[in-house]
């Protein structure tokens, strides 16, 4: 009997195991999420949403004209990215060759996969006395106009709106800086 056999697992033990891990992974996102709703004042927040274009200066030689931009002198990939309010990057998708712009990126990404199929885990929270069962992911005003995405008012015309866009692009920080840890490294 080699060393490494007696870390084997068994089929069952190998499901209970990843079931303990799911449930305690699920437990985590929906205590996280509570977080993050408590501490923006959004309730039923997921995250933030955003793109960031990073430099790419070790793609191999091959791929180099697949991931070109004529407005770019050298080679970027996209990083679409969900993060909570402690840099926690819940979804990460780097953008496939020949995808030059975040929508792009979110529109071959797998995150909403679960929502169109109707399979995403439930968010509870209520906003004007109105229960909903789907939470939500702030994002700049670039995205596509769906449900799951919380935009900013462009131009607000009263102190309601006004306030709204500023606690939303404070929330949206979150994002922002976890790109900046990121290009730090």
């Amino acid at each position: 009997m080699s060393s490494s056999s007696s870390f084997d697992l068994t089929a069952q033990e190998e499901a209970k195991f990843i079931g303990s891990v799911m449930a305690k992974t699920v437990a985590y996102f929906q205590n996280q999420q509570g977080e993050t709703s408590r501490k923006h004042g959004f309730p039923g927040m997921i995250g933030s949403i955003d793109c960031i274009h990073c430099s790419w200066s070790l793609s191999p030689n091959a791929s180099r004209g697949q991931y070109m931009r004529g407005n770019h002198k050298e080679l970027k990939i996209i990083l679409k990215a969900i993060t909570s309010h402690d840099l926690w990057i819940w979804h990460a998708f780097f953008g496939p060759a020949g995808a030059n712009s975040d929508i792009n990126v979110l529109d071959q990404s797998s995150v909403f996969n679960d929502i169109y199929l109707g399979k995403s885990h439930d968010v509870p929270f209520q906003a004007n006395r109105v229960a909903y069962n789907r939470g939500y992911y702030l994002t700049d005003g670039i995205h596509h106009p769906l449900s799951v995405f919380v935009k900013s008012f462009t131009c607000p015309n009263d102190p309601k709106r006004k306030t709204f866009k500023e606690a939303q692009e404070s929330a949206r920080k979150n994002v922002e800086q976890t790109f900046g840890v990121l290009k730090r490294c």
